[in-house]
């Protein structure tokens, strides 16, 4: 392997998936019209963070052809040794953890200052939705007041959970869920397991299905959906399934049945007519539950810390009565 492809191998690249908003965006940068903060909106686990790492790779990039990085010159040389001092991260210090106003207001002092390269400076924060409220309003500052030859690469997983003010101050680029063959056919060029279980496991969402790779992550999951299903089907009491699920993170679980939650909501919008009719009679109590889920888990990300024995019943019975023959 050349010197050049080792530095490439370690920069950022779109996800083939990407291709629809990142030919957006490079027709935004070769008209020198990237606005100064951009939001970019999608599921969890198909690579946002990934899109807008690419992003300023490639602005920070300064030999760029055909709209990629040249992977040889002294911004990708700092950025594939994670090092370039005009790129920022801003995401929270502890997965599933709210963005500290410290964070913010380091951001704020980042911008300004001069590029210490001479060129442009990046920063990426993320998911926006964690946020807290003091954190937001101090992004405001950089959102509302732009430094000269600055972006702002912001990614959300929950668009609901980001404020209207911050919405509105930057360009939302939505990403939507990968299709099944997209999404298969680059799974299986990542793992010899079954990509379409994986997949399905997921939610959809590709990267988080390559999570399950892991035989041990894999099985706890597997038991984890099996408990969330016979909750709804009735298999199981709402108070057993909480019970079995103590041991498992309480974010973790709520993922699992937003996905289950989801896969019964597509399968009555998908499905025609081999649905079971009364499936339709739930939907209104599975978006309303589906809410109560979201809020629990924005709530946990800026530091509650509910307990989980009762959150999982009082869901699980919720969840409970959606069921078919409720």
């Amino acid at each position: 392997m050349s010197a050049q492809s080792e530095t490439e191998s370690l920069l950022t690249y779109p996800y083939p998936w990407h291709q629809a908003v990142w030919q957006k965006l490079e027709k935004s940068m070769a008209s020198d019209k990237l606005v100064h903060a951009i939001l970019v909106a999608g599921p969890a686990g198909i690579g946002k963070q990934a899109l807008v790492t690419a992003l300023a790779h490639r602005l920070l990039c300064t030999n760029s052809e055909n709209g990629s990085v040249c992977g040889v010159c002294k911004g990708c040389q700092l950025n594939a040794a994670q090092t370039h001092p005009d790129l920022k991260f801003v995401i929270p210090e502890e997965k599933g953890k709210a963005i500290k106003i410290e964070q913010v207001r380091e951001l704020n002092e980042f911008f300004s200052k001069t590029a210490q390269q001479l060129g442009k400076k990046i920063a990426i924060l993320g998911p926006v939705e964690n946020l807290n409220l003091n954190s937001a309003n101090a992004l405001l500052k950089t959102l509302e007041e732009p430094t000269s030859n600055s972006h702002l690469l912001l990614f959300s997983h929950q668009l609901s959970g980001v404020l209207a003010t911050i919405r509105s101050r930057t360009q939302l680029l939505s990403m939507p869920m990968p299709t099944e063959q997209e999404s298969v056919g680059w799974l299986e060029t990542m793992t010899d397991l079954n990509a379409l279980e994986l997949l399905e496991f997921s939610g959809g969402a590709p990267l988080r299905a390559l999570e399950y790779c892991d035989v041990t992550i894999l099985d706890e999951h597997k038991k984890m959906v099996s408990l969330v299903s016979q909750v709804y089907d009735g298999a199981i009491s709402p108070l057993l399934a909480a019970a079995q699920l103590q041991k498992q993170d309480l974010q973790s679980v709520l993922t699992c049945l937003l996905n289950n939650l989801d896969s019964k909501v597509r399968s009555v919008f998908l499905g025609g007519n081999e649905v079971d009719p009364r499936l339709t009679w739930s939907l209104q109590k599975m978006y309303g539950l589906r809410d109560i889920v979201i809020g629990l888990a924005h709530q946990i990300t800026n530091g509650a810390n509910p307990n989980k024995q009762l959150a999982l019943e009082e869901i699980f019975y919720s969840y409970a009565q959606c069921g078919v023959n409720r």
